[in-house]
């Protein structure tokens, strides 16, 4: 008996182990299987957002965009209107009439306002243009980071043609002078570029700007001594000056005075930019072109009008041949769906049609 106790328990076959290992395999995997649901949901619910999360994003994104446009668009209205306050008493003092019941901007866009001023000797009118930034307008504010932009003003000023002689003339700040040149054809004609020794003197501190003028003696009047201190004194808002005879966008007038620059806070300088314009106003009927200059500029305009002329003659001849061709495209087109015998008939209506045109 004891012998048999100690006998060695017989040996399970390897086929009947391996199928006891590979039920035990299959039993883990249809645990496994039938807790993955559960555990998907855990994870779905755990990782989702909160109910009318993206609705909620949307609507505070509107509110703020709406938010930022009242209150840019009140911005851009209190600095145009603060302009306005700093030159009013100069504006008042040369200026007998206004567009409007009275002196008061008018709001062409959420940035844009214009003012229009006009009875006053040597000019038609003047024209403001403000130019302020987009603050109403959240992407702009934020395109900023990366593009820089500002506060701008254009003054247009449509002068009398009777006793002014005429001539161009620019004055811009150096860095933008190739800019300015590209943007001016009557300069890039016309004009030529000053020499900084011609500019050189004790009395003038405009190292900062660029001068194109037609004719030489033309600038020492320009640039006169309280033309040029009074430049000095906008300098950090005056950007370019621009006096031509040769206005293209009006067929109203051809001699005008534009200045731009940069809206600038302080109020004295906002003044001092438009007492500048208005003594440009007054002492540009003063300037005289020499004899030979005269007939120059009369030679050198009659030249470029002949030009213009024939240049809108081609256009035109250009324009009826392309008529022509186009109608005989046509006639062709028809004919070809026409009979011989209606072809027939229908050239020889034409060819008496020609005739007709040729003996009246």
């Amino acid at each position: 008996m004891m012998m048999n106790s100690q006998l060695p328990r017989p040996m399970m076959p390897k086929k009947l182990q391996q199928v006891e290992i590979d039920n035990k395999e299959v039993e883990e995997l249809r645990r496994l299987a039938q807790r993955a649901p559960e555990s998907v949901d855990q994870i779905a619910k755990n990782s989702s957002l909160p109910p009318y999360t993206i609705e909620i994003i949307y609507i505070v994104v509107i509110i703020l965009y709406g938010l930022n446009y009242w209150y840019g668009s009140r911005k851009n209205l209190q600095i145009a209107n603060k302009w306005l306050d700093s030159v009013k008493d100069v504006l008042e003092n040369n200026f007998t009439s206004f567009a409007g019941e009275r002196m008061k901007l008018t709001k062409e866009t959420s940035n844009v306002f214009k003012l229009i001023c006009t009875g006053r000797v040597n000019t038609l009118g003047m024209q403001v243009t403000i130019t302020l930034r987009k603050r109403h307008d959240l992407l702009s504010l934020i395109l900023e980071f990366f593009w820089k932009s500002s506060d701008e003003i254009k003054i247009d000023v449509a002068l009398n043609e009777e006793g002014l002689d005429s001539f161009v003339f620019g004055l811009v700040k150096s860095r933008d002078a190739k800019k300015f040149i590209k943007a001016n054809p009557d300069l890039t004609e016309l004009s030529k570029l000053v020499s900084n020794d011609r500019l050189s003197s004790p009395s003038n501190t405009l190292t900062n700007f660029t001068v194109y003028s037609e004719f030489e003696d033309v600038i020492s009047e320009i640039l006169t001594k309280e033309v040029v201190n009074a430049i000095s004194s906008v300098e950090s808002s005056l950007s370019e000056i621009h006096i031509s005879d040769q206005n293209s966008l009006s067929p109203t007038y051809k001699n005008f005075l534009q200045v731009s620059g940069r809206l600038n806070e302080k109020d004295q300088v906002s003044e001092n930019l438009v007492k500048l314009i208005l003594y440009l106003i007054d002492e540009l009927p003063q300037i005289r072109l020499s004899k030979p200059e005269k007939q120059k500029s009369e030679k050198v305009r009659k030249s470029k009008a002949e030009s213009k002329m024939k240049e809108t003659i081609k256009e035109r001849q250009d324009a009826l041949q392309q008529k022509k061709i186009e109608k005989k495209q046509k006639l062709i087109a028809e004919m070809d769906k026409l009979t011989p015998e209606q072809q027939r008939k229908l050239e020889e209506k034409l060819y008496k049609q020609d005739l007709k045109k040729k003996q009246s």
